[in-house]
């Protein structure tokens, strides 16, 4: 999980999926959070993130969204 507040979350998230990938850890749950425009969240899902989660998102949703999804 990331959490990026600098407005990067593209490039830092894209370096990170390579490196992911790199060293076989393409099958983890990928979550970033912070200050995400609505125009970048499809890009960030389809890098391979699967949570998605703006500044303001609820601990208690974050949370449910992990425990649904790990493995």
């Amino acid at each position: 999980g990331l959490s990026i507040l600098s407005g990067s979350h593209i490039p830092l998230c894209r370096r990170l999926r390579d490196l992911m990938f790199d060293q076989a850890l393409h099958d983890k749950l990928w979550i970033v959070g912070g200050n995400i425009p609505e125009a970048d969240r499809m890009v960030l899902k389809q890098l391979g993130y699967r949570g998605v989660f703006p500044t303001g998102s609820r601990t208690d949703d974050i949370v449910s969204f992990i425990r649904e999804n790990v493995r």
